[in-house]
C-alpha cells in the first residue's frame, strides 16, 4: 500500500509539473510582458486604431500565440486593415492566410465557420477559384452547418459542377448534407431571434 501510494505521489508531481510547464508555455518566458502586449492590442484593436495595435499584435502572435483567440480575432482585423493600405498586396495577403493557419493550429474549434470565412477571404483577395474550393471543402468536412448559406450554394454548386458527368450520387449525399446544414442553421437562428423577442416585448432596451 504504501509503495502504491508513493507511486501515486509521484504521478501526481509529474502531472503538476507538466501542467505548470504548460501554462507557463501559454504565456510564452515573459508571462508579464505578455499580458501587458495584449491589454494594449486589446485597447488599440477595440478603438480600431489598427496601426498601433500591430506591434503589439505582432508580439503576441510571434511570442505567445496559445494565450487567447482574440490574437487572432483581432490580428485579422489589423492584418485585412494592412491589406487593404498595401502597395505589395502579395505580403499583406500571406499575412491574413498565416493567421488563419496559426489559429487553427492553437484553437482549432468552429473549424466549419473558420475555414468558411478563410474561404471569402480568399475569393475576397482574388484568389484562385481552386484555393476557395479546398477552404470550403475543409469547412464542410469539419462542420456543414459552420459554413455561411452563401458558401454553403457555392460549394453544392462547385460539388454539383464536379460531379454531374461522373458521379452523380456525390450529388445527391452532398445535397443531403447541405440541407441538414441549413435546418440547424435555421433552428439556431430561431433560438437567437426567440431571446431577442423576448427581451423587446419586456421592454428591454436592445444593443446592436
Amino acid at each position: 500500500m504504501k509503495k502504491h501510494f508513493q507511486i501515486l505521489i509521484f504521478v501526481l508531481l509529474c502531472l503538476s509539473s507538466f501542467e505548470n510547464a504548460f501554462s507557463q508555455d501559454n504565456y510564452s518566458e515573459n508571462p508579464g510582458k505578455c499580458q501587458k502586449k495584449l491589454l494594449d492590442l486589446f485597447k488599440y484593436a477595440k478603438a480600431k486604431n489598427y496601426d498601433s495595435a500591430y506591434e503589439s499584435w505582432k508580439w503576441c502572435f510571434e511570442k505567445c500565440p496559445s494565450t487567447n483567440v482574440n490574437i487572432y480575432y483581432f490580428g485579422l482585423k489589423i492584418a485585412k486593415d494592412r491589406y487593404a493600405k498595401a502597395s505589395d498586396k502579395n505580403i499583406a495577403s500571406q499575412l491574413i492566410d498565416d493567421i488563419y493557419t496559426q489559429r487553427i493550429k492553437y484553437f482549432p474549434n468552429n473549424l466549419g465557420r473558420v475555414y468558411s470565412d478563410w474561404a471569402t477571404s480568399l475569393e475576397n483577395r482574388n484568389i484562385p477559384k481552386e484555393k476557395v474550393f479546398e477552404k470550403l471543402e475543409l469547412a464542410f468536412k469539419a462542420d456543414p452547418s459552420g459554413l455561411s448559406i452563401k458558401n454553403m450554394a457555392k460549394f453544392f454548386e462547385e460539388v454539383t459542377n464536379r460531379n454531374k458527368d461522373t458521379n452523380a450520387q456525390k450529388i445527391f449525399d452532398t445535397y443531403d448534407d447541405v440541407l441538414e446544414a441549413v435546418n440547424i442553421k435555421i433552428d439556431k437562428l430561431t433560438k437567437e431571434l426567440d431571446i431577442i423577442i423576448a427581451k423587446d416585448t419586456t421592454g428591454v432596451a436592445l444593443t446592436s
